[in-house]
């Protein structure tokens, strides 16, 4: 997958295989926030999309970072941020309702982190 940022309210995905293009960054008050069905209208109203396909691109993006992420790659979106896997170490932990101490095993975590355009928007 390839992937341009850029610094506007939008950036642009496309596939070798399938072209995507969509806005996905939606200036909302604090607070509020988006759900999926939101985001597809948004995406669709925004691109001059139908819904339905407006929903097709949503999920061929989620299903592209999930992809990579299940490698184990990363996707780094300039501007926007990084998707990822990171690998926790075993830990020990306490049971709450018991007080019991237990060790927890080493795991992989998916990550999102802000790039500096998003954060500055955010601030």
């Amino acid at each position: 997958m390839i992937f341009r940022g850029h610094l506007t309210n939008s950036f642009h995905c496309s596939n070798v295989n399938v072209s995507l293009c969509f806005c996905v960054v939606k200036q909302v008050e604090r607070g509020s926030g988006l759900n999926k069905k939101e985001l597809i209208g948004y995406v669709a109203e925004n691109a001059d999309l139908s819904k339905k396909d407006a929903a097709a691109a949503v999920d061929a993006f989620i299903d592209g970072v999930s992809g990579v992420i299940e490698k184990g790659d990363k996707i780094s979106l300039i501007g926007f941020g990084t998707f990822g896997v990171k690998e926790r170490a075993a830990r020990e932990g306490v049971v709450p309702g018991t007080k019991e101490k237990r060790m927890y095993a080493a795991k992989k975590v998916p990550f999102f982190k802000a790039g500096k355009a998003l954060k500055d928007k955010a601030l």
